[in-house]
């Protein structure tokens, strides 16, 4: 017997995070409250496409790394919340063409698909999204006063990856170059933030991982400038 299509009518992004949130005893309406304190308004939006298709919001990767280190996600738990926002773009995109239910299905298909690559490519180190620390754990140094540091320093981060891969894939020399110089620029913000840590923050493993992981991408992308 099929999944009754009522079930279905939902956000892909929403349910998979509420199917996360449930395994450690929480619901999507605790993202508003302490530790994590997402905005109120982005929750209850979150909560109301569980069950309401005229708004499918997503997260940006400052809140969702904001869930990943309070909450202690896995980096498989973290690979599967970027599944979902991949899937809801394909579900946004198609719920104008069809119907809820097989715009819901489609979208779950592209999910698990999503998930499986994302996976394939972590475990090759080559993951298109922010590279996800071993042990997906951030060190309590990193919380408090320096949490806003941290955060803009991934977003830089993230923004350099993203730029970097359309750089690569662009089939246009002058687009190809102005992407990777954008990218650069990124990856040194990033590396200039992380700096700007307090010297005790430094001295952490998860600081260590970061700092070498921009570096290096701040490398490979001048190699491919050169």
């Amino acid at each position: 017997m099929g999944t009754p299509h009522s079930l279905l009518s939902k956000s892909i992004f929403a349910a998979e995070l509420a199917r996360l949130l449930e395994d450690r005893g929480r619901a999507l309406g605790d993202l508003a409250r302490a530790p994590i304190n997402l905005d109120r308004k982005k929750v209850v939006a979150l909560e109301a496409s569980l069950h309401d298709l005229r708004r499918l919001p997503a997260l940006n990767h400052a809140e969702i790394m904001s869930i990943v280190f309070l909450l202690k996600l896995s980096p498989e738990e973290q690979l599967a919340i970027y599944a979902a926002l991949i899937a809801l773009g394909v579900q946004r995109l198609i719920l104008t063409y069809l119907s809820p239910e097989r715009t819901y299905q489609i979208a779950d298909e592209i999910r698990q698909a999503a998930f499986s690559w994302l996976k394939r490519q972590h475990e090759l180190g080559k993951n298109p999204f922010r590279r996800i620390p071993p042990g997906g754990e951030t060190p309590q140094e990193m919380m408090g006063e320096g949490e806003e540091q941290f955060l803009a320093a991934l977003a830089s981060f993230d923004e350099g990856t993203a730029l970097a891969a359309l750089g690569q894939a662009s089939i246009d020399g002058e687009s190809e170059v102005t992407l990777l110089q954008q990218a650069q620029l990124c990856y040194e913000q990033a590396l200039a933030r992380l700096g700007q840590m307090p010297k005790h923050v430094q001295a952490t493993e998860e600081w260590r991982y970061w700092d070498e992981k921009a570096q290096e991408s701040l490398r490979s992308t001048q190699e491919e400038l050169d």
